[in-house]
């Protein structure tokens, strides 16, 4: 059985390697010195010739830079007011030979005053007229080894210069001339829109001048005078009590009040508003009374036809001017002034009409309409137009113009009636049935004492002041003509009318004693 075994296995016998040495076989590659290097050491060689070339470049820009700074200015540099970057010896010398006394200098101030000033307004210039030397002296002055650092920082080389103080205070007035008390922030308003001012800090003239001296002597070419040349106002514009204040006049301003009066309109605009506004020392703000006051007398100007001159055309045929007396629309100003306070201090936007105290039968235009009662006293006759036609006339007499008892005229209307009545003056009593009344203590009534109507009967022996009828005349007034009713009365002729009354009544022609 072993040598069963023996016979399937085929094993291969190779010669023993020699101890201390190899054996080379035929036809194997050999490795030369090169590759016997290791991959670390290759690497580091090639580390130190890229650094050295980098060293070698860097040496080289530097010493190009250094060679040419030497007689260049660094980028960012400046000479007095020259911007000298990357200039030379001889074009700063050219630059200082032209620019000689051009100096200026922008001086910004915290009130708005800015100021330029010229070199040439004080007397500017070099103290050394050798530019030559100057533009020397300015060079040496730059540190050359230092231009990497040099060209990403500016460089500034003032000259020493000379001026003339008293020429440099008066181009510095405007800002000298400044109070040296600071003045707050304030509210102004104006037209339909307000601002609020900055407000003025007090200047501290002394400082400002050392610190334009200091700008001048370092030929800088823009001065900020900082806070401490000033005094701060107590109240900017973000002080609370003015921001407080602002919001409360944009809530008046967001009121609106349109009024519409018999298919017109006029409006509450915001220059109205802001015109009745006031702001106290506080910052309080509240609406003046007599500015609303002054508004509501506007709007009663534009609306109320009370006492105003009218054209009339009479029963006669012609045309002719009235005024005076009590008819016409009147606008209630204390009631207005209230609502229109009220309205605004809530912001509010309204439309309604004016608060009326009195009013007409007809539009604003014509408020006399065509229905009204006319009295002729200069042909002793009145008349009754109803929309537009005469119904009813009669004769009449009108107040005594002999005893200066002369009855209205001007614009009235029916007020009350009563009857019957007792009329009663200083030294009568006389019983009525019918007593129409549309002005002051003056009527229409029968008068049974009379027999004759019309004609020259006034002249003398007319009224104490109202318009005396026939029973039936006085009767028929009473009972057709309603109160409100325009009673339209006129003289043809100049007459003065001097009783209370007549006063009281705002009669055209009232003449005072």
């Amino acid at each position: 059985m072993k040598q069963e075994a023996n016979e399937k296995t085929d094993l291969t016998l190779v010669p023993a390697r020699p101890r201390g040495g190899r054996e080379e076989t035929e036809g194997a590659p050999s490795l030369s010195a090169s590759q016997d290097l290791p991959v670390s050491t290759k690497k580091s060689v090639s580390r130190g010739a890229i650094g050295l070339a980098i060293a070698l470049l860097l040496l080289l820009v530097y010493g190009s830079g250094l060679f040419f700074f030497w007689g260049h200015f660094l980028p960012r540099s400046s000479v007095a007011e020259i911007d000298v970057s990357l200039m030379n010896l001889s074009a700063l010398t050219r630059a200082l030979d032209k620019a000689d006394g051009q100096y200026s200098l922008l001086i910004k101030d915290k009130n708005s005053h800015d100021l330029t000033i010229e070199g040439s307004a004080i007397g500017l210039a070099y103290t050394d007229q050798d530019h030559a030397l100057l533009a020397k002296k300015a060079l040496r002055a730059q540190n050359a080894f230092l231009w990497p650092l040099g060209i990403f920082t500016g460089h500034h080389y003032p000259l020493a210069v000379s001026y003339d103080e008293s020429m440099l205070k008066a181009a510095l007035n405007p800002i000298l001339s400044q109070s040296q008390e600071p003045s707050d922030a304030k509210i102004i308003f104006s037209g339909d829109s307000y601002t609020v001012s900055q407000g003025d800090w007090g200047i501290k003239a002394d400082q400002i001048l050392s610190d334009v001296k200091g700008a001048i002597s370092d030929q800088k070419s823009q001065l900020t005078l900082p806070d401490s040349d000033y005094t701060a106002p107590s109240r900017r514009t973000d002080d609370p009590a003015i921001k407080a204040a602002c919001a409360k006049i944009d809530s008046y301003a967001r009121s609106t009040v349109t009024y519409q009066v018999q298919g017109k309109e006029a409006s509450l605009s915001k220059a109205d508003i802001f015109s009745m506004i006031q702001i106290d020392e506080n910052f309080n703000v509240s609406l003046r009374p007599d500015g609303i006051s002054q508004f509501v007398d506007r709007l009663a100007h534009e609306l109320n036809t009370y006492g105003s001159k009218r054209p009339f055309h009479t029963q006669k045929g012609d045309d002719i001017e009235v005024s005076g007396g009590t008819y016409g629309w009147v606008v209630s100003k204390k009631k207005e002034i209230e609502q229109l306070s009220r309205e605004i201090e809530a912001g509010q936007a309204v439309t309604r009409e004016p608060n009326w105290e009195q009013t007409a039968l007809g539009p604003i235009g014509d408020d006399i309409g065509k229905t009204y009662v006319e009295l002729d006293y200069s042909n002793q006759h009145m008349y009754y137009v109803k929309d537009g036609s005469r119904v009813w006339e009669s004769d009449i007499v009108s107040g005594n113009m002999s005893k200066g008892s002369g009855s209205p005229d001007g614009i009235f209307h029916i007020i009350y009636r009563k009857s019957p009545a007792v009329l009663k003056g200083e030294d009568y009593e006389s019983p009525v049935q019918y007593f129409t009344v549309w002005a002051s203590d003056v009527g229409f009534h029968d008068a049974s004492w009379k027999h004759v109507f019309g004609g020259k009967e006034y002249l003398t022996k007319g009224s104490h002041g109202c318009i005396n009828l026939p029973l039936e005349a006085a009767k028929w007034v009473y009972e057709n003509i309603p109160d409100g009713t325009p009673v339209v009365s006129y003289y043809r002729e100049p007459v003065e009318l001097t009783t209370d009354n007549n006063r009281i009544s705002n009669a055209r022609s009232y003449a005072k004693k």
